[in-house]
């Protein structure tokens, strides 16, 4: 009898692996936690100081807004941590405060008793470290504490940037709004500071008469202790400069304050200078020659470099110390003007090598080119970096220096400020967000950069580049960008760049708020953008503070797409526009046509019919969850998102100083390792051999599924795999 060929294949084989939910990694940055604890600080690494004090003995605090940190500075010169482990969240009061964990913090005050006050920013809170070192949470419900001082009556002040306000807050724990009606915007001057309107407020200082200063944008103002505010330096429109009177001028943005006496210093921080107002009502310079840069120890303080000087202090000695945060360093400038480094020194930021090793200062706005780089927008740092897809992070544009300059240059020795957002058309263009420069800058394929919008241009009487946030393209190149503010008047509005040149309104008339849906986007008013995306389509999505997503078709019509309004986390597995949302700080797509949006703690998903889900974020602040479940993970703060093609989702997670990656969950992917086995048998011969083969997973994760086989003769469907039940 002839051979009979059969294809056999025997018995049920059980297959049990995980099969991918969206797992999420780090792929670009790390941990920078300070490692100098008790060493002289002028050997220390500093993440870049923000407002500062003295206390009674000497001792220099300082807020690391970027190490999530209070630092402390003995007259000796000796560094040592006072709050903060170094991880972004809030945890720890009632234990040791050196083993809390703060969120940005800010801003400190000393009273007379030794207890230090701290602005815990992201965290709304106010927390004191009494003097055994122990902290607690001193006043709560804060929006985006800052600057604060002690008055003469013991009260602490606080500034409120995102409420546009300060507060006073007394010993017992009583509080009460001093200065603002809680809108951002100038006016006031001569009237009650209760009736006033701040933008920002951030630095702050009392005198022994009741006075009060503050940091208001580009001014500083005085409130009388009668609660009359007026201004006393800025408001003018001249550029800033030594023997002007000091309310004609215009700085460039202030931040710090100090006083000696009823004589004001303070620190335009993007002219990267310090002034003094005289008894003359002149400005005179004490620090920085308004050249970016480290320079000058020993000699003048004019004649020296400064990047971004921020907080101001003065000791009893009269000595200016300034906290030149761009260059991670604390300096002293003497009675006769003679500048010093007293603490920090440079640090590696881990160019040309591996992205993971990489340290960053507040990564912004991300994007994707179709060759798979990513483009990272550093703002802290005033530059944007590049990582390849084999992973190596180098300098893109930016020499790490606030300021402008570099036009048909070269990008990498250009000048940015405070750049927010990246964006890359199909071309190989990449558009910035150069934000505290109002412009639109393009960098070329062959890397160079030019300025294609600046805020010296208008439509309708406001500028089409003021403080942008956000930055995306669409298919047929044209441009979008927002406008929030950052220049003195504060608007609302979405502009495009067509490739012809043409800018236009596509959203917002200028006024922030909310209305218009249904109407065109033109006459609607809008929330500050901080988040644009464009879908497949070309309709523009537009995500913003109020907390809402609204998308507006190629009609020019607008609507809202996901959120009421309502700050909150509700509404997953229904329709998005009856979900809660948090602030909106990311917009992505999917080649599916799935919405991402990023939130602080949470990243949402919306899908093509509107249902919202969540997609990562466990909702608490932190740091966790790699190689885990995104769902699980946390994440400190989102800000920018992209998807590559194969619909991976990046995303900053900017308080951790990171770029971290959701690998996009795969369906189940079954590879064999031979297409078919054959077995030949004669009639009444042996039993053929057994022969064997492989069953693999080929997609992420683990699978729990049933593997059955038959005898098909020859039929091509010889293995089935079935969901295991």
């Amino acid at each position: 009898m002839p051979g009979l060929s059969r294809a056999l294949i025997f018995g049920l084989l059980p297959l049990s692996v995980t099969f991918g939910q969206g797992v999420i990694t780090t792929v670009a940055g790390r941990e920078f936690l300070f490692q100098d604890d008790g060493r002289r600080a002028v050997e220390a690494q500093l993440g870049g100081a923000w407002h500062m004090t003295f206390d009674a003995q000497g001792n220099l605090y300082w807020a690391e807004p970027n190490l999530n940190q209070v630092m402390r500075m003995s007259p000796d010169g000796i560094i040592t941590v006072v709050a903060g482990n170094g991880l972004p969240n809030f945890a720890g009061d009632n234990g040791l405060a050196r083993a809390a964990s703060l969120h940005q913090p800010l801003g400190v005050a000393v009273d007379a008793a030794g207890v230090v006050y701290i602005t815990d920013s992201r965290n709304g809170r106010v927390r004191r470290v009494d003097r055994a070192g122990i902290i607690t949470t001193f006043a709560s419900g804060l929006r985006q504490p800052a600057g604060i001082c002690i008055d003469r009556r013991g009260n602490l002040l606080v500034t409120e940037r995102a409420a546009h306000r300060i507060r006073s807050i007394e010993p017992d724990g009583a509080s009460s709004i001093i200065a603002g009606i809680g809108e951002a915007g100038f006016s006031g001057d001569g009237g009650p500071a209760l009736q006033a309107r701040f933008s920002e407020p951030d630095g702050l200082a009392a005198d022994r008469d009741g006075n009060i200063y503050v940091i208001d944008l580009r001014r500083v103002r005085k409130i009388d202790p009668g609660g009359v505010i007026t201004t006393i330096i800025g408001g003018g429109d001249q550029p800033i400069a030594d023997g002007l009177p000091a309310t004609q001028v215009r700085p460039v943005w202030t931040t710090g304050i100090a006083l000696l006496g009823q004589v004001v210093y303070f620190s335009d921080q993007l002219g990267h200078r310090v002034y003094r107002l005289t008894p003359s009502g002149t400005l005179l310079s004490v620090a920085g020659n308004g050249v970016p840069g480290f320079s000058g120890d020993g000699a003048g303080g004019r004649q020296a470099m400064l990047s971004s000087p921020t907080g101001l202090a003065i000791d009893n000695a009269g000595n200016l110390l300034v906290a030149d945060s761009g260059n991670s360093r604390i300096r002293r400038v003497t009675p006769s003007e003679i500048i010093s480094t007293v603490a920090g020194r440079d640090v590696p930021i881990g160019d040309d090598g591996p992205a993971a090793n990489a340290r960053f200062r507040t990564p912004g706005g991300i994007s994707l080119d179709t060759a798979g780089n990513l483009y990272i927008a550093e703002t802290d740092a005033h530059r944007v970096r590049r990582v390849t897809p084999s992973g190596i992070i180098g300098a893109f544009a930016g020499t790490g220096l606030a300021g402008f300059s570099g036009d048909n240059g070269p990008a990498v020795r250009a000048q940015l400020s405070y750049v927010t957002a990246t964006a890359t058309d199909l071309r190989g263009n990449v558009y910035l967000a150069d934000r505290l420069n109002g412009r639109i800058r393009r960098v070329d394929p062959a890397g160079n950069i030019s300025t294609i919008a600046t805020g010296t241009q208008t439509i309708g009487g406001l500028s089409v580049v003021n403080g942008p946030p956000a930055i995306a393209t669409d298919r047929n190149g044209n441009v979008y960008w927002s406008n929030a503010g950052g220049n003195m008047v504060r608007t609302s509005r979405v502009i495009r760049y067509s490739p012809d040149g043409n800018l236009s309104v596509v959203a917002g008339e200028g006024t922030p708020g909310f209305s218009g849906d249904g109407g065109p986007a033109v006459s609607a008013r809008i929330g500050f953008v901080v988040a644009i995306a464009v879908d497949a389509g070309g309709a523009v999505y537009l995500g913003d503070q109020m907390p809402r997503v609204r998308r507006i078709d190629r009609n020019g019509i607008i609507t809202t797409i996901a959120g009421t309004g309502q700050e909150g986390h509700s509404g997953d597995g229904g329709p998005a526009t009856q979900a809660r949302l948090t602030e909106v700080t990311g917009l992505a797509f999917d080649q599916a046509g799935n919405l991402y949006i990023g939130t602080e703690t949470r990243i949402r998903r919306v899908d093509p019919s509107g249902i919202i889900t969540t997609y990562a974020g466990s909702g608490r602040a932190g740091y966790s969850g790699d190689g885990g479940s995104a769902r699980s993970a946390t994440f400190a703060g989102t800000r920018g998102m992209a998807v590559d093609s194969q619909g991976n989702l990046y995303f900053a997670d900017y308080p951790n100083d990171r770029i971290r990656v959701i690998q996009a969950a795969r369906g189940p992917s079954i590879l064999l390792s031979q297409r078919g086995l054959t077995f030949t048998a004669s009639a009444g011969g042996n039993t053929p051999a057994t022969q064997s083969f492989n069953v693999v997973n080929g997609a992420e994760g683990s699978l729990n599924w049933n593997l059955a086989t038959s005898v098909l003769g020859g039929v091509r469907n010889w293995i089935s795999v079935n969901r295991n039940t």
